[in-house]
């Protein structure tokens, strides 16, 4: 679980009814259900970066709940360790049966490519300001998160 999104009140009579209403409110909007993600790619298994340069789909592992249009943040490993695109997901749980003893899928997911940053635009340095601690497989990201990352809600560059 991630603690950037904790509050702790103390129920001794000094904070009012609504008060406690409108902080456990705002607790909620930081951990609500998304649909976005972020997703780790990394260059020693498969060439995303190859793929989305000749590809505007790929496919993609999926190893979570990403639902349909869904938007799928890829962080791309070393060396590059960013965000380099924002994608949608175009169609999910394919099913796929793959395993080289590395990597081991049941599920793909075709993924359009939205947005393509600049490698040194989004490091994993900012992802650690927005409260992200590690890309280690597909998690959720909140849209304060993303606003943190991007300085937008959406991430859409431009």
């Amino acid at each position: 679980m991630n603690k950037t999104t904790w509050i702790t009140l103390i129920l001794d009579g000094s904070l009012s009814d609504e008060e406690v209403k409108e902080r456990i409110d705002a607790s909620y909007e930081g951990i609500a259900e998304s649909s976005s993600w972020i997703v780790p790619a990394n260059p020693k298994y498969y060439d995303i970066v190859k793929e989305f340069d000749t590809y505007p789909v790929a496919e993609w592992k999926q190893s979570s709940d990403i639902a349909l249009n869904d938007i799928v943040y890829m962080y791309v490993g070393a060396p590059y360790s960013a965000l380099l695109y924002r994608c949608k997901a175009v169609e999910v749980s394919i099913p796929y049966d793959f395993d080289n003893g590395q990597v081991r899928m049941k599920y793909v997911m075709k993924l359009e490519i939205l947005d393509r940053y600049p490698k040194d635009a989004y490091p994993f340095e900012v992802l650690k300001k927005a409260g992200i601690r590690a890309v280690r497989g597909p998690r959720r990201i909140t849209e304060k998160q993303i606003e943190k990352i991007f300085g937008t809600q959406t991430g859409k560059e431009g």
